[in-house]
């Protein structure tokens, strides 16, 4: 009977530490991932960027290092301590959230400045909906606390959902072929996070091993994942996406004018500028509206912004 019930123990403790494992697999596939275009540059002093970039990175990676100890203690049976120390988490997660957020308008602003602004308008819908797909699992995973099954694999969706950018950078540094700067295809994301998602398979696989069948939390959150992967190129060339992306672009505009220290701003879309601009028989003009949605124009896309503001007048007073 002893015997039986250590061989249970020892058995439960292994499912669990599986956990921890595949906690390392994605800190590994992490810091690796970005390795070649953020830690080594980093390391070297060549790597610029603003300083939310930094922020994001480093919090994006305290979360790695912070999921691999959660597993660690909830493994170790250390549950108190697992559930106090959960309070952190939702702080990370949040803060994840408004990170993720403020550097994909980054990266529109400097695409924008770049002069990429429609392809930075299409892609910033990869790291957005990233992240609101990471937020939604996370809020998930908390609501389901005290369903442990459902939790920790819900966890784990959640942080194999971040993971396709990392891998996409070797794709992009070391497969991609030489092209013009700016932002990369929408559908560059693909690949990467499908790699992503062989975690979440190997999951799966175990838990038919274990029960005869996947559990749900894996099925629903897997197919959401690849669902939205797969989305993301026809939603970015939607116009409600590019207008939604444009209207952040607008809104950044302003606020930057504001804190050039101007009053009185008044923003005024002009697509008469616009529709001005492809009335030629430009051929690089006409062949991007043949490649329009039917009853659409440039003028659904593209933003001509007439930004009117006054500088106060400094006063000088003299005793």
């Amino acid at each position: 009977m002893g015997t039986t019930m250590q061989a249970r123990t020892r058995v439960r403790a292994d499912a669990e530490y599986f956990y921890v494992y595949m906690a390392i697999s994605c800190v590994a596939i992490a810091f690796l991932g970005f390795a070649p275009t953020y830690w080594m540059p980093v390391v070297r002093g060549t790597f610029k960027a603003a300083p939310v970039v930094h922020i994001h990175g480093l919090v994006f990676f305290a979360w790695s290092i912070f999921f691999v100890y959660q597993t660690w203690l909830a493994a170790s049976g250390r549950l108190a301590r697992h559930r106090m120390v959960g309070m952190i988490g939702v702080s990370f997660a949040t803060a994840m959230t408004i990170l993720g957020i403020m550097v994909a308008i980054n990266m529109m602003q400097a695409a924008a400045a770049g002069g990429f602004a429609e392809a930075g308008k299409a892609f910033a819908l990869v790291p957005l909906s990233s992240i609101a797909f990471f937020a939604v699992v996370v809020g998930c995973a908390i609501g389901n606390v005290r369903r442990p099954e459902w939790h920790k694999r819900l966890m784990l969706v959640a942080m194999v959902s971040l993971l396709g950018a990392a891998i996409a950078r070797w794709f992009l540094v070391f497969l991609a072929p030489p092209g013009p700067p700016g932002p990369p295809p929408v559908m560059v994301d693909v690949m990467p996070s499908l790699l992503g998602c062989s975690l979440l398979v190997i999951a799966m696989l175990r838990d038919w091993r274990l029960t005869g069948r996947p559990h749900p939390a894996y099925l629903w959150g897997t197919g959401a994942l690849v669902a939205l992967k797969f989305l993301q190129l026809p939603l970015s060339e939607t116009a409600a996406w590019q207008a939604v992306a444009g209207a952040v672009l607008v809104s950044e505009t302003e606020r930057l004018t504001r804190e050039a220290g101007l009053t009185e701003i008044q923003l005024n879309p002009k697509k008469g500028y616009v529709s001005a601009m492809t009335d030629g028989k430009d051929p690089l003009y006409q062949k991007i509206i043949a490649h329009l949605p039917q009853g659409s124009g440039p003028e659904d896309y593209i933003t001509s912004l007439e930004v009117t503001a006054t500088k106060p007048s400094s006063k000088c007073c003299c005793g």
